[in-house]
């Protein structure tokens, strides 16, 4: 399929006609853009992910990649067929800031629209990343709120790694949520984790992601709380340990900042 797009871009440092200092001025060009058609057989299902009720999300593996129906959008459900007014076959484009002039921001163009794929008439984008398991603690534990197993498809910052494991390690994931549930006290939370449906591996050389190596250590603070919430023998102790824990990381922040005054933390010192 070609597509035409129309490209707001900038060029930087000019010098328009009767003027004499440097400006940006912002113009617009053309460029096609050829988007890669497909068989279905060509690109194969590899992983079915649960989707609460709907009927799993497919992810295709082409060319080394995973790629998901592009549903541009709010509430979309019906495919996105090219020609369509969420896909037509011309389209606007603007570049981003701090590309400078017509030959990078067609390059950028090139760049943008290479996510996109036609399969059996049918539009699909890259994915954003691998499905995997994720743990999620909330609450103060002993059933005030719950421990649940859900699927993402990303690395949390706020999370610690060790609570992500791959799409080909149902069974790990569970038996972890389950330790987590019953360390928390959160025992309604366990036959419910229990009938977490799996994601469906089934390419699984797409099995890519590694979450010891790759994902991140958490959030120092959530992390204590997560200890807090393990330890105590109920919910109301746990309650008042999360009091104490949060005032005190308030007094030590209160310290280190001058009395009236702010720092932000992407300041030097901070």
């Amino acid at each position: 399929m070609l597509v035409t797009i129309e490209l707001h871009y900038q060029r930087h440092n000019v010098i328009p006609p009767r003027c004499r200092k440097p400006r940006t001025v912002e113009e617009t060009g053309s460029v096609a853009v050829e988007i890669s058609e497909i068989d279905g057989d060509a690109a194969p299902v590899a992983f079915r992910v649960p989707n609460l009720g709907w009927k799993p999300d497919e992810h295709r593996w082409w060319n080394g990649a995973l790629w998901l129906p592009h549903l541009p959008w709010a509430h979309q459900t019906e495919p996105t067929i090219p020609g369509d007014d969420k896909f037509p076959v011309r389209q606007t484009y603007r570049a981003n800031w701090g590309t400078d002039g017509l030959d990078a921001a067609i390059a950028e163009v090139h760049q943008e629209y290479r996510q996109y794929l036609i399969i059996d008439g049918v539009v699909w984008r890259s994915a954003w990343g691998e499905p995997r398991y994720v743990i999620h603690t909330l609450g103060l534990g002993h059933n005030h709120s719950s421990t649940c197993l859900s699927t993402d498809s990303g690395y949390n910052p706020n999370i610690h790694r060790s609570r992500y494991y791959r799409a080909d390690q149902y069974s790990m994931a569970v038996a972890a949520a389950v330790a987590i549930a019953v360390a928390r006290g959160d025992t309604n939370s366990v036959e419910r984790i229990k009938a977490t449906p799996p994601i469906e591996v089934l390419i699984p050389e797409a099995v890519r992601c590694d979450p010891p190596a790759e994902g991140g250590e958490g959030d120092p603070f959530l992390n204590q709380l997560h200890a807090i919430t393990a330890a105590m023998p109920d919910a109301a102790t746990a309650g008042l340990a999360v009091v104490a824990i949060t005032g005190k990381v308030i007094a030590e922040e209160s310290a280190r900042t001058k009395p009236g005054s702010w720092t932000s933390p992407l300041e030097p010192g901070a």
